[in-house]
């Protein structure tokens, strides 16, 4: 866990690879070539707000379109200043549109969570109260979305640039290519990584910087899909509150369950908690959340010392001897155990259910030292070594990490 949570920091800074959104219309967007003003029905408490969205056509007329031709055939440093110059035209053109959204979010006299909302404009959408929604195909939008994934295909593999470089223009297209991104749950999100991943995969020389990046994407969305984040990613206004479900789960009682059900149990409760701020429940109903929190909690460290007692410290103690002149599948093997124990110790310290917090350490150090083995194993593939050699020089200080990248780079040049 501890190699994971640095490994999705790093995948943080990345470029957002995709910016999926709750549905608005059961049809498609109104197409705006009449320049009508678009409304957006709501509905708070019961009460109706109409909410008119900014003209579309009218806040990108003066985007530069001749932009949005990209022709064939040109040299690499022709599509380096193209990708700039789209840059900086959406960024002054889309910066507009959301002064103009905000203003009338205040005149509307929306909700309180809809003119707090910050909105943001990304490629081929409209930014709305309650998400967003594909933009008309022939709207500046939508076209500059083709045309900049467009502009940056021509750039993602070109020889002439360095990986680094070319790394940061895959970055960017991954972000645009799978088209207008106006109704993409983070499950059509985990897809559209996990298709990219396998395609780079498949190729006879996979880039492995690009295999990276996508393993980090679809590593952090399907975090969030299995700890409960909902449907959409990047969305900032407020979920729905499940009165009726959680009603149900503060019915609940457990009594003598799995440690499994007292974990499940108790981060249902702490979303519910959230959730019922979000929404802004009465204090009675947070009350309660927090009432069965606190049993949860209390039912969740018994089980967990129960777990703790059992275990057998002078076996695992044993996996911090790693020896010499092993098969990669024993490395991999003894990596994935120790790794497992590691954070199992970890979730218990840091519970306060037992006191291993040495052990605990010193399984973490080991990690290093296996994965390195696995960096350096003839008989993985290389992109399997280059797995283990990412989380190998995390562990590394600066003079470790250039003797690290001497070696490699005398071992294989092209990794």
């Amino acid at each position: 866990m501890f190699l994971r949570n640095r490994l999705n920091a790093v995948a943080t800074t990345a470029l957002v690879a995709a910016f999926p959104v709750f549905p608005l219309f059961a049809d498609e967007p109104t197409p705006q070539n009449d320049a009508a003003s678009q409304a957006v029905a709501t509905a708070e408490t019961g009460a109706a707000q109409t909410f008119e969205l900014p003209d579309l056509n009218a806040a990108f007329a003066d985007f530069n379109v001749s932009l949005l031709e990209i022709p064939d055939g040109e040299s690499v440093e022709f599509y380096r200043k193209r990708a700039a110059a789209l840059q900086g035209e959406w960024s002054r053109y889309s910066t507009l549109y959301i002064l103009k959204l905000e203003e009338a979010a205040r005149a509307s006299g929306a909700p309180k969570e809809f003119t707090t909302l910050a909105f943001r404009m990304f490629p081929g959408t409209i930014p709305t109260p309650t998400g967003f929604v594909n933009a008309p195909a022939d709207s500046v939008p939508a076209r500059y979305s083709a045309a900049y994934a467009a502009t940056l295909r021509r750039l993602i593999d070109a020889p002439e640039l360095p990986p680094e470089i070319r790394g940061r223009y895959y970055a960017d297209w991954a972000s645009v290519a799978p088209g207008p991104l106006g109704e993409r749950p983070l499950v059509a999100l985990r897809d559209s990584y996990a298709k990219l991943l396998a395609d780079e995969k498949a190729k006879s020389a996979p880039d492995l910087g690009r295999v990276r990046y996508l393993q980090e994407r679809l590593s952090t969305v399907e975090w969030r899909l299995e700890n409960g984040a909902g449907a959409f990613e990047h969305l900032e206004t407020p979920r729905p509150f499940d009165r009726a479900a959680v009603e149900k789960l503060l019915d609940e009682s457990p009594q003598e369950e799995s440690l499994e059900v007292y974990r499940t149990r108790f981060r249902n409760l702490m979303f519910a908690e959230n959730r019922a701020r979000e929404a802004g429940m009465g204090d009675d109903v947070i009350s309660a959340i927090r009432k069965r929190l606190e049993e949860a909690s209390k039912l969740l460290q018994k089980a967990q010392r129960k777990e703790a007692a059992a275990i057998d410290v002078a076996a695992v103690e044993k996996l911090l001897d790693v020896p010499q002149d092993e098969s990669a599948a024993f490395y991999l093997e003894r990596y994935n155990e120790t790794q497992k124990i590691a954070s199992t110790l970890r979730d218990y310290n840091n519970a306060g259910v037992c006191d291993l917090r040495d052990l605990e350490n010193r399984l973490s150090e080991t990690l290093p030292t296996l994965a390195r083995r696995l960096a350096y194993a003839d008989d993985l593939a290389p992109l399997e070594r280059f797995e283990y050699f990412v989380r190998y020089i995390y562990s590394c200080d600066v003079e470790e990490m250039r003797a690290a990248l001497e070696v490699e780079t005398a071992r294989d040049a092209t990794s």
